[in-house]
């Protein structure tokens, strides 16, 4: 599979780098890559024959799979290896996890996943969103991404962070179309494959959350 270039940020002052960032986003067009990875190309039939439903234990194995082709892409994270299924569950949160089906076929997921077990932190969460490649440029990352926004709103959570390579800007694009914004550059965070690898942070705070 193809890649996208990262956007030529070079190091400096975070502010001046996040803002290469947010203007290589709103500059790139095409199918990108997108997020933990999905596509947020938006076409004509955007979202149709779509249902999100709840992801189940017997969703695993198709659900690993677009995991694990989002993996194979080298800039959906920086997990190598696709976790069995308790490790996995055990880590997202049980009513937040979501799955997209075409004619019954699961094409693509979201999550959330707790950010900490501090109390201070339980309505900060963490998203993870992938979409098959074949289903890439039809609305299913959008349609996922604002379901489970949904489905965190109603049960309190009233922050959920991503972060997200600079060379995946479909996601970047996506995020904000959902109400994301960018907070920053998390610099040379990690290392994958011999590589260091800057990571943007972003999040939404929930307008219908506030007391």
């Amino acid at each position: 599979m193809s890649s996208t270039p990262a956007p030529n940020c070079a190091p400096g002052r975070l502010e001046s780098r996040a803002a290469c960032y947010l203007q290589a986003a709103s500059a790139r067009s095409g199918r990108d890559l997108v997020d933990n990875v999905g596509l947020a190309g938006r076409g004509a039939d955007e979202g149709r024959g779509i249902r999100i439903e709840p992801l189940g234990a017997g969703d695993w194995p198709a659900v690993a799979a677009i995991y694990e082709a989002g993996i194979a892409t080298g800039h959906a994270t920086f997990e190598t290896t696709v976790p069995d299924w308790p490790a996995w569950d055990a880590a997202h949160l049980a009513d937040h996890r979501l799955v997209a089906r075409d004619d019954g076929r699961v094409v693509g997921w979201v999550a959330l996943a707790p950010v900490s077990d501090r109390r201070v932190y339980v309505g900060v969460a963490e998203d993870s969103i992938y979409v098959a490649p074949d289903a890439r440029g039809r609305g299913v990352g959008r349609a996922l991404l604002t379901a489970v926004i949904a489905s965190a709103e109603r049960g309190g959570i009233w922050t959920i962070q991503t972060g997200i390579f600079p060379e995946n800007q479909a996601s970047v694009r996506l995020h904000q179309a959902c109400g994301f914004r960018m907070v920053g550059v998390r610099e040379r965070l990690g290392r994958l494959h011999g590589r260091w690898r800057d990571v943007l942070l972003l999040e939404r705070r929930s307008p219908a959350i506030t007391g």
